[in-house]
């Protein structure tokens, strides 16, 4: 009994030595997360910045003048800086450009995923990503379904069309065009992007005020919308 007595006292001290010690070390564990989300958000923020940053570099662009290595009045030219195409944050390019609109495609290191940062003429930040405007969302997601499939067809005539130039020639997308029954729909307008031997880039702005995206279409049949960072245009 006496030996019992000893043993149940030792795996008492035993228990409360690992409460003394595990308190603690999970204050310490708290503590590491919170400095850890800190930092996260640090570097969050210094993305955004980046961003802007650009923004602001390329509307200087547009409204300097030609004669002084400027847009005149047209973002077209526009190029990202070498200093600012990659740095510990994210990747940075120009995803559409035209004279009163440019797309800042941003690939954030951080959250592992990409940023469409839209600015209008006058340097207004206009929209990002297909952020849908509605608040129903079984009226965002029936839309999106209907742009879907608009760009099945796209897809389809595609398809179509590098099987024929397989006929006779190299079997790519180049020089294939959207047909104008499908470049604009009820759903939204369908334009090419870029084009490449294996590859179709088709941007769809919505017709309801819903946004934009942008699809890939691949020479093994597939589509799918691009959320991720792994393309850049040109590239």
């Amino acid at each position: 009994m006496h030996q019992r007595n000893i043993n149940l006292l030792s795996q008492l001290s035993f228990f409360v030595a690992v409460l003394i010690l595990t308190g603690p070390l999970e204050g310490i564990a708290q503590e590491t997360k919170r400095s850890a989300f800190a930092q996260k958000m640090e570097k969050v923020k210094l993305f955004f910045a980046e961003v802007d940053t650009i923004a602001k570099l390329a509307y200087h662009y547009r409204t300097t003048p030609v004669e002084r290595r400027g847009g005149g009045g047209s973002y077209v030219g526009f190029k990202v800086p070498a200093g600012l195409e990659s740095t510990g944050v994210g990747n940075y390019g120009i995803w559409d450009v035209q004279a009163n609109e440019i797309v800042i495609l941003a690939y954030s290191k951080v959250e592992n995923g990409n940023y469409y940062a839209v600015y209008d003429a006058a340097g207004r930040h206009k929209a990002e990503d297909f952020a849908p405007t509605w608040k129903n969302y079984d009226d965002v997601i029936k839309h999106t379904n209907a742009i879907v499939q608009d760009v099945l067809g796209i897809k389809a005539y595609a398809m179509n069309w590098r099987e024929l130039k397989a006929a006779g020639k190299d079997g790519s997308f180049l020089g294939f065009a959207i047909p104008d029954f499908l470049a604009s729909t009820r759903n939204a307008t369908y334009t090419l992007v870029e084009l490449r031997k294996d590859t179709v880039y088709v941007k769809a702005v919505s017709a309801i005020g819903m946004g934009f995206c942008y699809f890939r279409i691949t020479s093994n049949n597939q589509q799918r919308r691009l959320v991720q960072g792994e393309y850049r245009p040109g590239k």
